[in-house]
């Protein structure tokens, strides 16, 4: 999920299946335009172009809320049709909740997408709320804008951690987000956020002809990343663990000092006289 406060979003095009070790997308993927569909179902196009670093679309974000960001492609083989639908969920956010309707907290989702990943927002979540580790998310699975039973829909972390569900009658599939990434506490920071990329596939024994070649069955694919943050109880945890390193350093200091003063033995005063 891209996050941004200004009007303007944008969004990098990568190929594969791991958040972080995914390359950058080439090829005629740099010649393409991204659908984009704001809550209102407003529709624009955002152009794709090369650049330094890869292939990359800037996304106009007018209002807050959020934004679905599509890039679909198809291709027949092994008489099979692949459709992809690569997805990416934007937010123009808000520190203040001031004239925020709550329909703009609402996720986007798109009936004309042939495959698609929701992440059904928490009960409680604002545009200023970031998810972080801990958090259980669920997702829906959509084929045509209805539920999709049966998906296989896997869950993979920046840092390698993975899981895999089958989405159940209504298309729903939960996953607790796992944080595999633990520095050292002298590098702890609550703004450092890991990626994860949520990713489903769908067999159907659709059968046709696209662009001239035959298929007789069907894979629909799907991909949404995100982002999450350490909890707030880490955070707590390190600062209670460096509290109690210093307490046990300033207490041994003192129950040393102590020991040595009383290990200390005064020279004893001898006094005479010269006449005796």
């Amino acid at each position: 999920m891209g996050f941004s406060m200004s009007d303007t979003a944008r969004v990098w095009l990568r190929t594969g299946n791991e958040p972080q070790r995914s390359p950058s997308a080439s090829g005629d993927l740099c010649q393409t335009a991204l659908r984009v569909l704001d809550i209102a179902g407003h529709v624009q196009a955002a152009r794709v172009v090369a650049g330094q670093g890869g292939c990359y679309a800037d996304v106009k974000l007018p209002e807050q809320g959020f934004y679905a960001a599509y890039l679909s492609r198809s291709e027949v083989r092994n008489e099979q049709l692949i459709v992809d639908v690569g997805k990416a969920e934007l937010l123009r956010g808000a520190h203040s909740q001031k004239g925020v309707n709550p329909r703009q907290e609402i996720p986007v989702r798109d009936a004309t997408q042939p495959i698609e990943l929701i992440r059904d927002h928490l009960p409680d979540e604002k545009l200023s709320t970031r998810l972080v580790s801990g958090d259980t998310l669920r997702f829906t699975v959509l084929q045509h804008g209805r539920p999709a039973a049966g998906a296989r829909v896997t869950l993979v972390t920046q840092g390698g951690w993975q899981k895999a569900l089958t989405s159940d009658q209504a298309g729903h599939i939960e996953f607790t987000l796992i944080r595999d990434s633990f520095p050292p506490w002298n590098r702890f920071s609550r703004a450092a956020s890991e990626k994860f990329l949520v990713v489903a596939r769908l067999e159907t024994p659709e059968g046709g002809n696209y662009q001239g070649q035959a298929f007789s069955t069907t894979q629909y694919r799907t991909s949404l990343p995100g982002k999450f943050f350490p909890t707030p109880y880490d955070y707590r945890s390190y600062a209670f663990g460096l509290g109690l390193v210093l307490g046990i350093v300033v207490f041994t200091g003192i129950a040393v000092y102590l020991y040595r003063r009383r290990r200390v033995k005064p020279f004893p005063e001898v006094r005479f006289s010269e006449g005796n």
